[in-house]
């Protein structure tokens, strides 16, 4: 679930030319990210598409290790867990940019 939402962030907010920063509390997704291969078949298509687009861009990821109890919000998104994930965010100012 982890690796997906990396891909997603990499699929959607396309950066060309950027160091993207990437926090996980995953060391599988991570060791993933960081050689971009894995042995299952899934996850190996998966880091491809992630490879083509970044390579597209001529961008990379750097990827940071944080302990599952440091990342609260991110953690409920892949429980799918909304009443949780709202109570992560509680008392912290979010700043909306529209466009």
């Amino acid at each position: 679930m982890e690796l997906y939402a990396v891909l997603d962030a990499v699929r959607y907010c396309r950066f060309k030319n950027a160091c993207i920063p990437v926090q996980v509390d995953s060391t599988v997704a991570r060791g993933w990210c960081k050689k971009l291969g894995a042995t299952s078949t899934v996850p190996t298509l998966m880091l491809r598409e992630m490879a083509m687009i970044l390579l597209k861009d001529n961008s990379y990821l750097t990827l940071t290790w944080v302990k599952s109890e440091d990342n609260k919000r991110a953690d409920t998104l892949s429980r799918d867990d909304m009443n949780e994930f709202m109570q992560a965010w509680e008392g912290v100012e979010v700043p909306w940019v529209l466009v």
